[in-house]
Order: structure tokens, then sequence, then C-alpha cells
């Protein structure tokens, strides 16, 4: 964007980075053409940058459940994708009905945290599974990050375990897309 009052008086440049661009690359590249084509003297102009990391790009999607019986235990993995790369979560534990889903879901916030890097850390606090199975059933989420609890819910369509990855989801997706990236 460049700004004209004057033709002789300041104008301004703004340069956006698509996501994947090589920032180093571009950056040399818009500083070369200022020079050799806008007779730009360096050494006066003033460069500023927006404050803070750039956002992260895309949404975690599911696209995976494995789970592996091995007598009285349970491993379950979950594959997210996000910008064509993947993220997978693992969860062990007792093998019983009864903790099934909640194996899902650790494993799911295990994909999630491996997205998220360092910079976070979601914690399950509770998974229920309400209604009657082929009717109004349903599950929903609850996670802990930092002094926040976030909320998620989905229906059963098939499969409680598959509607716990969505409800986790569901319950993360408005905080993770505003971590940075």
């Amino acid at each position: 964007m460049v700004r004209w009052p004057d033709p002789d008086g300041p104008a301004s440049l703004k340069v956006e980075f698509v996501a994947g661009a090589d920032r180093r690359a571009v950056t040399e590249s818009v500083v070369r053409t200022m020079i050799d084509i806008g007779q730009i003297d360096m050494d006066t102009m003033q460069i500023e940058t927006e404050a803070g990391p750039p956002p992260r790009e895309g949404r975690p999607i599911f696209t995976d459940l494995l789970l592996e019986r091995d007598r009285d235990t349970l491993a379950v993995a979950v594959t997210l994708v996000s910008v064509g790369r993947n993220h997978v979560g693992r969860a062990e534990g007792d093998g019983g009905d009864h903790n099934t889903l909640r194996l899902v879901c650790e494993a799911t916030l295990d994909a999630l945290n491996a997205y998220a890097g360092t910079s976070i850390s979601y914690q399950l606090t509770r998974v229920d599974r309400v209604g009657e199975p082929g009717e109004d059933d349903q599950v929903t989420v609850q996670v802990r990050v930092d002094d926040q609890i976030l909320l998620g819910a989905a229906l059963v369509r098939q499969d409680a375990r598959e509607a716990v990855v969505r409800a986790t989801l569901d319950a993360v997706n408005r905080h993770v897309i505003q971590l940075p990236a």
C-alpha cells in the first residue's frame, strides 16, 4: 500500500506473507526491488513491524483413530492434520469400557498439545456420554487450559469414540486458532 499525499512526501509499503512463505526470501526480494527500481535510500528508511507473532494457520482436522487392546490395556492413537502436518496423540490405560472415552479424549488432547507446541497444555477435566443410544445420544467434554475451562459437545452418529474426538475439537477450536504460529 502506497500513499501519496504529495509525490515527494512520505510513502508506506505493507507486505503481507501468505502461509508457508519464506519470509527472509520475500523480504530480501522486496528490499532489492526498492533499491534497484525505486532508488530508495535504505540508510534513511524506517522499518516498522507489527507487534506479536503471526496467527497459526488452519485448525487441526481429525483423520484417524486407532485402538489396540492387549489383555486389560487399551492403547489409543488419534491423528490430527493441519496444513499438511500430522499430529499424533497417544494414551494408554485400563481397557475397561468405562475408560475408553477418557483415553480417546486424552489421546486427542495429546495430539492437540503436539500441534500447539510448548506454548500451551490442554488437560482433560471430564468426559461424559448422555442420552439414550440411537436417539439423543451425545458426548460432552470439559478441557482446562491455563485458568480457562473449555466445553465441547458432539452427537454420537455411529461411534461414541469418534464423537469424543469431535467434542474435544469443538471445545478447543476457538482457542486453537488464537495460538501463535
